[in-house]
């Protein structure tokens, strides 16, 4: 089928991720998605809204917010890589 692009939303997506405590970097991690376009991550419309520890801190759930849909991911700026989460 045609694809549908969905994009400019006044309200955003929320999406959440958990991480591994022992994976997660405190203020480096980042929120985005996979632009098909330029085969890259981007952040673009994308930011990061909170984190909190769950599961005896062992877990760390995180909330991603975006303005359009797309394959989202969490990654950390220090690697400059996200992970493909599927959605």
């Amino acid at each position: 089928g045609a694809e549908i692009h969905v994009e400019g939303l006044s309200d955003p997506i929320i999406f959440k991720f958990d991480v591994l405590a022992e994976n997660y970097i405190e203020g480096k991690m980042i929120c985005g998605f996979w632009n098909k376009s330029q085969g890259n991550w981007s952040d673009s419309g994308c930011s990061l809204r909170s984190s909190e520890s769950i599961l005896n801190d062992s877990i760390v759930r995180t909330s991603c917010e975006c303005n359009h849909l797309t394959d989202f991911g969490l990654g950390d700026e220090i690697l400059g890589t996200l992970e493909n989460s599927g959605f």
